[in-house]
């Protein structure tokens, strides 16, 4: 930082080549607005800027990796073996750094999966996530990525059976799913090499009706002495699981229906979510009283009829309700022949009939209005 007439011993550009006297341990030379050049330390592993590394600087470590965002964060001393990312690999460096171990490169193999599973609309599935690992783990990182209509929250994540009691799992919501970092702070092994490492709890919004999926990715795993392993990302689909109609329930067992009239049957369809919900419509004797497919019920003759109603999403799920015709005191009787041709006839639903002989021959035994008054057609 000398005058521009002496001679140079050094030069770097600023901010980015390194040299023996400014090295990666002691810092990089930056030119300030003034002119003037000064120095920042770069000491690997200090991530909280004490001029020491300490295991004060693994929970900053372990905040940043789950959550990236902090644009001050002291990147180049996070990255502790230098490979421009700042993720589990790390802590276990820095954790070897502290006690004075041997940090190796090696390579080894390891799996992080789960696997194909269905899901109801509005429904909930728990899923595990193994880890297989060529060598005895300490640590991991993984992102669950979530396809369209389908979640999870945080709290749903829960350690595996292969992870000690000394293991910390911890997760951060990230824009398209969750974020999850397991560790120990004293480099402890998992319980085993196979196992389940985590488990959530997937969640389908009430409008799924189609397949989606959830990604594992960003899959980091690695052993107390640093090796690691790289795994690939994998994708696993999620089928629409449909809910079947577990009962329907009419609101009164039993009904009585004046003879000749016409009555809309609504029984209940549980569950809410039921994929489908439409029903099939019979009656035990369409002389008493029949029914459609809507079901509305007509009163034909006095006496009792049963009308049933079944799922038609293949769960054979029905229900019942016994109908039962009364006489309306108000209502005569009239032959079907006997009707005036000039009268005005019309079903009880308010439609107009017809009366010439050709129509009413057609016409069923029921209750009409004739002429202003209701009247049992025979």
């Amino acid at each position: 930082n000398g005058e521009s007439t002496e001679d140079v011993l050094w030069f770097q550009s600023i901010g980015t080549d390194e040299h023996p006297v400014f090295d990666k341990h002691s810092g990089t030379v930056y030119k300030a607005a003034d002119g003037s050049y000064y120095s920042v330390n770069n000491l690997k592993g200090d991530v909280n800027g004490a001029n020491k590394v300490t295991d004060e600087d693994i929970p900053p470590l372990a905040d940043y990796i789950l959550n990236p965002t902090d644009s001050d964060f002291p990147v180049y001393r996070a990255d502790m073996n230098s490979d421009k990312v700042v993720d589990v690999y790390d802590i276990i460096a820095i954790r070897n750094y502290i006690d004075g171990n041997p940090h190796k490169d090696g390579v080894f193999t390891a799996r992080l999966y789960s696997a194909n599973t269905t899901i109801k609309a509005g429904g909930t599935r728990k899923v595990s996530v193994t880890l297989s690992a060529a060598q005895m783990p300490t640590a991991y990182q993984a992102d669950i990525r979530f396809g369209p209509l389908l979640s999870a929250k945080q709290e749903s994540i829960q350690l595996g059976t292969i992870m000690s009691d000394k293991h910390i799992i911890r997760s951060s919501q990230t824009k398209d799913g969750i974020r999850i970092l397991a560790y120990s702070p004293n480099q402890e092994p998992l319980v085993s090499r196979t196992g389940v490492a985590f488990s959530f709890v997937l969640d389908a919004d009430s409008t799924f009706s189609e397949a989606s999926d959830f990604m594992l990715s960003n899959i980091r795993v690695a052993a107390a002495d640093g090796s690691h392993a790289q795994v690939n990302d994998i994708t696993y689909s999620v089928g629409f699981a449909k809910t079947y109609v577990s009962s329907i329930v009419f609101p009164e067992p039993e009904v009585s229906i004046l003879q000749g009239a016409v009555l809309t049957l609504t029984p209940t369809v549980m569950p809410t979510l039921a994929t489908n919900k439409e029903l099939s419509w019979v009656t035990s004797d369409a002389s008493i009283a029949s029914v459609d497919q809507q079901g509305n019920v007509v009163s034909v003759n006095l006496g009792d009829a049963v009308v049933t109603a079944t799922a038609t999403d293949g769960s054979r799920i029905s229900g019942s309700v016994n109908i039962h015709v009364i006489e309306d005191p108000e209502v005569g009787v009239l032959s079907l022949h006997a009707i005036p041709t000039d009268a005005e006839v019309f079903d009880l639903c308010g439609r107009r009939i017809n009366v010439q002989c050709s129509m009413l021959n057609g016409l069923k035994k029921r209750v009409y209005i004739v002429n202003g008054k209701k009247v049992l057609v025979k």
